[in-house]
């Protein structure tokens, strides 16, 4: 089981690379909306974190502070993404709201409700909902378009649809997580699986985004 957990890990940090790699890309050109090309910071840090708090956890050290930050950093850049793309002018200043708000209930809940050495479920599940919400708003909007859209080619598109399928997968999966305080190592390990196999959806979805505003001919020919 260990072999493949390692395994799916690893195609789950190739897949954070490659992301960074083709965000990089874009990060130079001055013609690219500023989230797409914020995605270059974005995956680095993503992915250095998320591989240190893997050797740590693996060194047996404990690591739920690093991953409470790390998580809200997330989901503060997930929620102005998603602010970006939405043009509603009411929903854009509510998004605003929450992206500034979410931290503040992030620092409330660690140091007051749930502790500084465990998950922060409580404001975990509310950014899950916010993303969600975000995202399903984003859809509707683009369907209420009068024009048409070649969805293949629109990031905001592939962006959303990544945001709603890993928000929808793991708002469930951590609640049973942090209810579920003493399982078998196996199921741990099933779990671990399922967590490296949602990001690798994730960042799957998020190069299709990044493609989409990659001339490759053009990269290739210069």
């Amino acid at each position: 089981m260990k072999n493949a957990v390692d395994f799916f890990d690893t195609i789950y940090y190739i897949t954070a690379i490659i992301t960074f790699v083709f965000s990089s890309l874009l990060f130079l050109k001055k013609s690219e909306p500023l989230y797409l090309k914020l995605f270059s910071p974005f995956t680095g840090i993503d992915t250095l974190v998320s591989l240190l708090t893997t050797y740590l956890a693996r060194k047996s050290i404990h690591t739920l502070p690093i991953v409470n930050a790390l998580t809200t950093f997330e989901f503060c850049f997930y929620i102005w993404v998603l602010r970006c793309i939405i043009n509603n002018l009411f929903i854009k200043k509510l998004s605003l709201i929450f992206l500034i708000g979410f931290p503040i209930a992030v620092v409330v809940n660690v140091f007051l409700i749930q502790g500084f050495n465990n998950f922060h479920t409580l404001t975990y599940s509310i950014g899950c909902l916010i993303v969600i919400s975000l995202s399903i708003y984003y859809f509707f909007e683009l369907f209420q378009t009068h024009y048409a859209i070649r969805l293949a080619k629109e990031p905001g598109f592939w962006i959303a649809c990544a945001l709603l399928f890993y928000y929808s997968v793991s708002f469930p999966l951590y609640v049973c997580i942090n209810l579920m305080k003493n399982f078998p190592k196996g199921l741990g390990d099933v779990i671990g699986i399922v967590c490296s196999l949602m990001n690798f959806i994730l960042y799957s979805l998020f190069c299709i985004a990044l493609i989409c505003k990659i001339q490759i001919r053009k990269l290739f020919s210069s």
